[in-house]
């Protein structure tokens, strides 16, 4: 294309970009140069990518055949048979736990609320502490037991059917919530990326659609195979992207400060750019920038500051979040230890994320006890690398693209397409690398829900009698209802804030966190109290959760109603069903209910035929450490090991997130 000098866009109306007619394609950049805005090379990527997705399910198919004469053999198609090395596992847990939160929420957050976005650093230890402490047990009883569904251990251990119901719809629902969050993430990229020229909606359908196919027909076998592809291209380009923009835009110290090194005047419309200070009040401005407030004199200033959040007045700035204020200067924020305790409330409500169904899956998949390690170990530095890379991205989109409407990752990616040449070529990468991390995490979920719905339901509630071929038909019909459910929900949702639903997904899994423990470890709880723990900590959480949107409110810290639950609802949901799983028990052999022991209920047990397939004889903690893992090295077995662990990553969080957020 011959080269247009231009003012603003209307400038560029009669520039033809290829063979396209349309007179929208072509926008005047900042360097006063019509630019032709195509995207062809990424639909080229995208179906090609897809194409081999597709391609993966078929050949797990035809491989799961070749192996089992069946492919109807269910805990094959749900666990894979244990078939996958350290490898393998390490690349599809790193692009199952890091998905859409990850690409769409991380950059968007470091462009709205600065350096807060810190606190996605330590979701990898907290989530490994989880694992050190569940995952060698309910590996070797899975193993040994011949599990098929991950939540096969609370019927084994309690032989409580009202227990085991309950656990499998706290297990789904956060499921169903992540795998919401996925779709809607996809479509924020897809609608970025493309500028709006594609049906978003119809483009999710069709992508949904494939998920189900792939589900069906490849199981476990096509799920984790796809996973270990798209790792690698995520890799890829949370390696590239910060490379190309510190290039393109500067490293931190060159675009944060007022008057920063990468400081220049958007041609186009005479405003100050480059700089994140001139783009967000939650860097300190100066007072000739831009008509900025002034705050060299801290709180002072209330009415400027209260003048930046579209506040009437500035007695409303106590109750505006704190993660706003204190960027603003953290030394002298009267909310700065309320930033420490938000950081750890974060990564306190992602612990249980471990003991989600798709990822307790994974751990039955793996070869090996070794191999297991090895992936876990190996999810902390690519942890780090993930959210630094899209931290960044985030705060480049902060000082340079402030103007431009859309989500942050989306812009950036959108900005080096139009850029051409390498930076194309690796936009193009990490915008499938986008599209690659969220069907990962929404493929995954979604057959770990089929499993735990197919298994719990289907098999143990409906039809106890049913051979592996029956449930497989069964699993092909919950497959798409609950995709298609969970995309319909991503649509009705789209108004509602991702850190809402953030905290409803913790808050669930949170509440499965007791039983997985006394399954594994004590004989001293019954399932009845933790049945009544878990129906109180759900309605808890539930309960603030509405109070906060009645409000108005979202997050942990809300605007000028005072609203403040100062840690998410998961965390007080966990502690009043710890609280009445140990009441409750008391009161219970207190009374001389027989609801105080399993060994002498004789109401809500499980079907003959389910306690058969476990064995005639009740699993115990006891049993479990005396003879399943009698072999295997826990590094958390311990209460005391367990407690250093957690005093460990206390200190970490509330001592270096805090000071890493106030040095920056």
């Amino acid at each position: 294309m011959s080269t247009f000098t231009c003012t603003t866009d209307e400038d560029c109306l009669n520039v033809l970009c290829g063979g396209d007619t349309s007179t929208d394609t072509a926008v005047c950049k900042s360097d006063g140069v019509c630019t032709c805005r195509l995207r062809s090379k990424f639909f080229i990527a995208l179906g090609m990518y897809l194409a081999v997705v597709f391609g993966i399910a078929l050949y797990s198919y035809k491989t799961s055949q070749r192996a089992r004469g069946l492919s109807s053999n269910l805990r094959d198609h749900f666990m894979a048979s244990g078939n996958f090395g350290a490898p393998v596992m390490i690349l599809a847990l790193f692009s199952t736990v890091f998905s859409g939160y990850t690409v769409v929420g991380v950059p968007q957050e470091a462009a709205t609320a600065g350096y807060s976005v810190l606190r996605w650093l330590n979701i990898s230890p907290f989530v490994n502490v989880c694992a050190l402490i569940f995952f060698p047990r309910l590996r070797q009883i899975g193993k040994k037991r011949h599990y098929s569904s991950p939540t096969d251990v609370f019927s084994d251990r309690f032989n409580c059917n009202s227990l085991r119901l309950l656990t499998s719809l706290v297990v789904v629902t956060p499921l169903f919530i992540y795998t919401a969050v996925q779709f809607r993430a996809m479509g924020d990229i897809l609608d970025g990326v493309t500028l709006g020229r594609i049906d978003t909606r119809t483009t999710l359908w069709i992508i949904c659609l494939l998920i189900i196919v792939c589900e069906i027909i490849g199981g476990q076998r096509s799920v984790t195979m796809s996973d270990t592809i798209q790792a690698g291209i995520m890799l890829l380009s949370f390696v590239l992207i910060p490379c190309i923009l510190l290039n393109l835009y500067g490293g931190l110290g060159e675009i944060v400060g007022s008057n920063c090194a990468r400081s220049y005047v958007d041609t186009t419309t005479g405003v100050p750019r480059g700089c994140m200070a001139y783009s967000r009040p939650w860097v300190e401005r100066q007072p000739t920038t831009f008509g900025s407030c002034n705050f060299d004199d801290r709180f002072t200033n209330a009415d400027c500051l209260a003048a930046q959040y579209n506040v009437s007045n500035s007695s409303q700035l106590p109750y505006l979040n704190p993660g706003y204020r204190d960027a603003i200067d953290p030394d002298d924020s009267v909310a700065f230890n309320h930033v420490a305790l938000s950081m750890i409330a974060f990564n306190l409500n992602l612990f249980p994320f471990a003991l989600n169904a798709h990822v307790l899956q994974k751990i039955y998949a793996t070869k090996t006890d070794e191999a297991l390690k090895f992936s876990f170990m190996a999810l902390i530095p690519m942890g780090f690398i993930a959210v630094f890379a899209m931290a960044y991205t985030g705060f480049v989109r902060a000082a340079t693209f402030s103007n431009v409407a859309g989500s942050a990752f989306p812009v950036i990616t959108s900005e080096l397409i139009d850029r051409g040449g390498f930076s194309e070529i690796v936009a193009v990468i990490a915008s499938c690398s986008a599209v690659a991390a969220v069907m990962s995490t929404a493929d995954s979920t979604i057959i770990g829900a089929n499993n735990v719905l197919t298994v719990e339901w289907g098999k143990h509630l409906f039809c106890p009698w049913a051979t592996d071929r029956q449930l497989a038909y069964v699993s092909k019909v919950v497959c798409p209802v609950f995709a298609v459910g969970a995309l319909l929900f991503s649509f009705a949702s789209a108004d509602m804030n991702f850190g809402t639903l953030m905290n409803l997904q913790g808050s669930f899994n949170w509440q499965t966190v007791p039983a997985f423990y006394v399954a594994c470890f004590s004989d001293a709880i019954a399932a009845h109290p933790l049945l009544y723990g878990q129906l109180v900590g759900v309605m808890v959480c539930i309960a603030l959760e509405i109070a906060a949107a009645s409000e108005g409110n979202v997050g942990l810290h809300h605007n000028n109603t005072g609203f403040d639950m100062y840690i998410p609802s998961g965390l007080w949901g966990a502690m009043a069903n710890v609280a009445t799983v140990l009441v409750s028990q008391r009161v219970l052999v207190h009374i001389g209910s027989p609801l105080a022991n399993d060994d002498t209920r004789v109401v809500d047990t499980l079907n003959p035929a389910i306690v058969r397939k476990f064995g005639p004889a009740r699993l115990t903690a006891e049993f479990i450490g005396d003879s399943i893992i009698a072999d295997t090295v826990e590094p958390m077995a311990s209460t005391r090991n367990q407690l250093i662990c957690f005093a460990a990553l206390f200190l970490l969080v509330v001592r270096v997130e805090p000071f890493l957020y106030a040095f920056c």
